[in-house]
């Protein structure tokens, strides 16, 4: 009997106890949390793709032809191919690249030649045909940075394009498009004074930076610190802004990295 009304009273003291709230579910946000969740890695984000390549071509009225193809970060590119190695016998071409739509070649305009789209892997660069398949004979491998300066053809220094002046809308961030709200604008400015101010639908970011050649630092980074509900692509581009060592740019893109990894990308706003 008492084992009876013990086991009653036990199972009325749990009956009664408050049921445990559910956590609440997540604020949507217009980029979800990127550091738990793989990225989408592409050669355009995870490879450090520019520099000097070499490589021999077939030639069908001489030997192999040495070409050189310099990939600047301004997303220029010379391109310099001698027949039988001879300087006298030199055919160069200049332009601008761009990727392809899947972020894996690139793709050089005014080339006039039949290959023209180049898969790039780590540390190589292999044209493809109209069908995307590997054209091998058409192989180029990158130089390492203090080979391709003793080489004859190495980058020469080029104008550094203007960054400062104009306004720059964010597009990506960690490889991702990034969706802004309608009436909504997420930007950064870079002055001639080396301050910049950033937004990113909450606070104002502004900070110091610099940028020498392809070398880029940005730091003392502040904000407001208003409290906004959805403050993850403001943390976001905070953290990118402050983790990049490195830029690619021209006056129409800029791109902000760390190694051979982009993290923040920003194109010019039309007017």
């Amino acid at each position: 009997m008492n084992r009876l009304l013990f086991l009653a009273v036990s199972i009325l003291i749990v009956s009664c106890q408050p049921k445990k709230a559910k956590d609440p579910e997540p604020a949507p946000t217009e980029i979800g949390d990127t550091s738990a969740q793989p990225l989408d890695t592409t050669a355009q984000n995870s490879l450090d793709y520019l520099g000097l390549y070499k490589g021999k071509f077939p030639c069908p009225d001489c030997r192999n032809s040495e070409v050189l193809l310099e990939l600047a970060e301004d997303f220029s590119y010379v391109f310099s191919k001698y027949g039988n190695g001879k300087t006298d016998n030199k055919i160069e071409r200049k332009g601008s690249f761009k990727w392809d739509a899947e972020g894996k070649g690139i793709i050089l305009s005014g080339f006039g030649e039949a290959y023209d789209h180049f898969l790039v892997t780590d540390q190589s660069l292999v044209a493809v045909d109209e069908h995307n398949i590997k054209m091998h004979q058409y192989t180029l491998k990158k130089l390492p940075e203090a080979e391709a300066e003793t080489t004859d053809e190495a980058p020469q220094d080029k104008k550094a394009p203007k960054l400062t002046g104009i306004h720059w809308k964010l597009t990506e961030i960690n490889g991702k498009p990034v969706s802004i709200p309608q009436g909504n604008e997420y930007f950064i400015e870079l002055k001639k004074d080396h301050t910049f101010s950033a937004f990113a639908g909450c606070n104002r970011m502004n900070g110091k930076y610099e940028i020498t050649a392809s070398k880029a630092r940005l730091f003392q980074i502040v904000s407001t610190m208003m409290s906004c509900p959805h403050i993850e692509i403001e943390n976001q581009m905070k953290a990118a802004l402050e983790s990049a060592d490195n830029v690619v740019a021209n006056e129409q893109v800029l791109q902000f990295r760390k190694g051979g990894t982009n993290l923040i990308k920003f194109e010019a706003a039309t007017k």
